[in-house]
């Protein structure tokens, strides 16, 4: 598979542009038609509930590209090829995406590429006011230092969670809390990946 061979490769900092970020070929895209079609693939449903795509150490490089400058443009193409391919649930009811916490940060947000990508209308009013980052943080500080979610979009709606990781899964429970306290009712949360197998 695609990830065998780039495992351990660094995020390329200008001379790498005009080339595939996966096989090195050369691409208009970051990632070139062949690597994009590696990388579509189904959503898994995890034993706790909520839906993921990869397993975190096989795409953890394209996500530290949420911390690059330019890397919205590889991330917008793995939203295309996973949450753009998801399947439509409750075709009869209104449902939305909620990107947990889809504050811009260089430039772009994360959540909110993914919860755009799928085939819901999003709604961007979950927030954390604590400033607390947990990349790379124990279960520990996770569940001594909460984000302190505010909730301040529609109410009375069916919603779904998005984020890009989940590891222990405390951010997801307490955005959950949060939104069901708002009077939104949360039918499950889509992932990008999880640590959690």
């Amino acid at each position: 598979m695609w990830n065998s061979r780039w495992k351990g490769k660094r995020i390329p900092l200008g001379s790498e542009w005009g080339k595939c970020l996966l096989c090195n070929r050369w691409s208009f895209m970051p990632i070139c038609s062949h690597c994009f079609r590696e990388l579509e693939t189904p959503p898994k449903l995890h034993p706790a509930g909520y839906f993921y795509f990869y397993r975190y150490e096989e795409i953890a490089l394209l996500l530290k590209y949420k911390y690059h400058p330019l890397g919205s443009g590889p991330l917008k193409l793995l939203a295309r090829a996973t949450f753009g391919n998801f399947p439509k649930f409750y075709k009869s009811e209104k449902i939305y995406s909620i990107p947990i916490d889809p504050v811009p940060e260089r430039g772009f947000s994360h959540t909110a590429i993914f919860a755009t990508a799928l085939p819901f209308p999003s709604i961007f009013g979950l927030y954390a006011t604590g400033q607390v980052k947990y990349a790379g943080r124990s279960k520990e500080f996770r569940l001594n230092n909460p984000r302190n979610f505010i909730y301040t979009g529609k109410r009375g709606i069916k919603g779904i969670l998005v984020d890009d990781l989940i590891t222990t899964g405390t951010t997801f429970r307490e955005a959950t809390t949060v939104l069901e306290q708002a009077g939104v009712e949360v039918l499950f949360g889509v992932f990008l990946a999880t640590d959690q197998i």
